[in-house]
């Protein structure tokens, strides 16, 4: 099934997490989550989607933009911008202008690299 679909099957040591990009999301989410529950740990299932919305509206350092602004072509509204702004925001959802902001991210990630390489 790997070799037919193109993946490439490796194998670590389990308890040995790496910092690979699935193992940085369960971080930034661990922390979010005691940071969110501090009082009542047993709640937290009930507020993921908020926690969620944090995540896909935050605006990240290395691509310089929002996860929702790259894969939907806009910003995400949140339930504070629906109550107070009603009305309809513009966005270009062309290809070209796809083209252009995961571009422009494409570039900002080469930047970040360079500043962490730096480092």
């Amino acid at each position: 099934m790997c070799f037919r679909w193109g993946v490439e099957h490796l194998t670590t040591t389990p308890y040995y997490p790496q910092s690979s990009l699935a193992e940085q999301v369960n971080r930034n989410l661990k922390s979010a989550l005691k940071i969110y529950h501090h009082e009542s740990q047993n709640l937290w299932d009930e507020n993921l989607q908020w926690l969620g919305l944090a995540f896909n509206t935050a605006t990240h350092e290395s691509t310089c933009t929002t996860p929702d602004s790259l894969f939907l072509g806009r910003e995400m509204k949140s339930p504070l911008n629906v109550r107070w702004d009603l009305s309809p925001k513009e966005y270009d959802s062309s290809d070209k202008a796809n083209q252009s902001r995961w571009a422009e991210a494409f570039r900002n990630l080469l930047a970040a690299k360079k500043r962490v390489a730096r480092r």
